[in-house]
């Protein structure tokens, strides 16, 4: 899709993601490579936690103000 459509995508990327303080559980999956920042993979292994959206929430709402 990211070939067809211009896109960027919002706040996830390897500072989001390491700028939060916020954590989920743990990752589970088989990693994959985020084309559009190649550091974020490398950052979420290391820490090895997902963050979902609603734990995110007030950052996610103060960009759309």
């Amino acid at each position: 899709m990211r070939d067809r459509i211009s896109w960027q995508p919002w706040r996830f990327d390897a500072a989001t993601y390491t700028a939060t303080t916020a954590a989920g559980g743990p990752l589970t999956g088989k990693p994959a490579d985020a084309a559009w920042d190649p550091d974020l993979r490398p950052a979420m292994e290391g820490r090895g936690v997902r963050i979902e959206e609603e734990l995110v929430l007030p950052a996610l709402l103060a960009d759309l103000r």
